[in-house]
């Protein structure tokens, strides 16, 4: 039953996407518009960089806030980041549509986990990086070849210096459904 509470509180923060917020307060639906996605970095290309970030910042704090009180429980952690997650990605408020996820994960990463999740984000920057420079991907795939490598790093360093692995392990998987749905996505609006 405490389960239970947990997942749904912790959905019901990540539903009230900030993005989708900040769109009704500039009159303007953030899901019809760039990507259509409603995370940071659609408002980044939609409404400005400043924007952007303030959306980032917003969801990065739900999910370190949601981390650092379930993180006593690891049975809790793993359903509230889970929670988060899902609210943020596939929010009731918005017909189950929602963000990617990705700064919702790295604040539960950081909160965590501080110095390893900054380590692996700059390793996972660094071999984005190189990908896009050497490797003939699309558009966005160094932004995910930095989110996956870093995720995996981190899963790595939690692995055998951590008790919140479960946790860690259990988040990557909202975040990639979320994408890989997007990028296969025949509605896809990416815009130049």
């Amino acid at each position: 039953m405490e389960t239970a509470v947990v997942f749904i509180l912790s959905y019901l923060l990540g539903a009230i996407n900030t993005a989708d917020i900040l769109g009704r307060i500039k009159k303007i639906d953030i899901t019809k518009m760039g990507t259509g996605n409603a995370g940071a970095k659609n408002v980044a290309r939609v409404l400005g960089t400043k924007w952007g970030y303030f959306v980032g910042v917003v969801d990065f704090l739900k999910g370190a806030i949601v981390s650092f009180f379930a993180r006593k429980n690891p049975f809790f952690l793993i359903f509230a980041c889970i929670g988060v997650l899902a609210g943020h990605n596939w929010s009731i408020f918005m017909k189950f549509k929602g963000g990617s996820g990705l700064a919702i994960a790295s604040g539960i990463c950081f909160a965590l986990m501080p110095v390893a999740t900054f380590f692996a984000y700059f390793v996972g920057l660094v071999v984005g990086l190189f990908a896009a420079k050497f490797l003939p991907l699309g558009k966005f795939a160094p932004y995910d070849v930095s989110a996956i490598s870093g995720w995996l790093l981190l899963l790595g360093i939690a692995f055998f210096n951590s008790n919140y692995f479960p946790a860690l392990f259990a988040l990557g998987f909202p975040v990639l459904f979320k994408r890989i749905i997007f990028l296969s996505s025949k509605n896809n609006k990416m815009t130049k």
